[in-house]
């Protein structure tokens, strides 16, 4: 990673811990942080929600940078929030730019909101990581075990991976083409007929 890039992403979350308030103490919490060239695995498993708390947790890999800040809020029925950054740190494929932008992403889950006892967000985003076909996909899901409106268990799932982005064969643009000028010259015909 360069130097440029590598400054970049410590302003980004400079700033991303600056715009979240920070109040007392973290909880007992498990993170598992796997990556390769092309994919980055992330899980994190939180207990309780017992008081409010904020996490910052910050995961600087070889290929993947990973940062974000998990907010509890006890008051009334427990609420967790997870606001993060996470940016592709590599070029795993000739042509490919050598970092790739930074993503943001941000999930809630409320206790109010649980169906059977459980409540999941997922967001998914995708960003071109450069000119020559090849984007950065993730999908974040937050979950949440809930019992009589308070959050007992909680566990945050990322997933990142670089694709290469699909275009179509030029023999299947060509029958797209045909189909779409026949059809156009059907509508023509009948109209013509009308």
């Amino acid at each position: 990673m360069n130097s440029s890039s590598k400054s970049f992403f410590a302003v980004a979350v400079v700033m991303l811990f600056l715009l979240t308030p920070v109040t007392s103490k973290a909880v007992p919490i498990f993170t598992s942080f796997i990556e390769t060239e092309t994919t980055l695995s992330f899980a994190l498993l939180g207990g309780p929600v017992t008081m409010d708390v904020v996490t910052p947790i910050i995961e600087v890999g070889d290929y993947w940078n990973l940062a974000f800040v998990t907010s509890e809020d006890d008051a009334g029925n427990d609420i967790i929030s997870i606001i993060g950054l996470v940016q592709h740190t590599t070029d795993p494929h000739p042509g490919d730019l050598p970092v790739g932008p930074v993503q943001g992403f941000n999930l809630t889950v409320n206790a109010a909101d649980a169906v059977g006892g459980n409540v999941t967000k997922t967001v998914m985003g995708s960003v071109i990581h450069q000119a020559v076909g090849h984007k950065d996909n993730f999908t974040a899901e937050l979950s949440a075990n809930v019992l009589a409106g308070n959050i007992t268990a909680y566990t945050f799932i990322f997933n990142g991976e670089h694709v290469p982005v699909s275009v179509p064969e030029p023999s299947i643009a060509c029958m797209l083409l045909l189909g779409i000028t026949s059809l156009g010259i059907s509508f023509k015909r009948i109209r013509y007929k009308a």
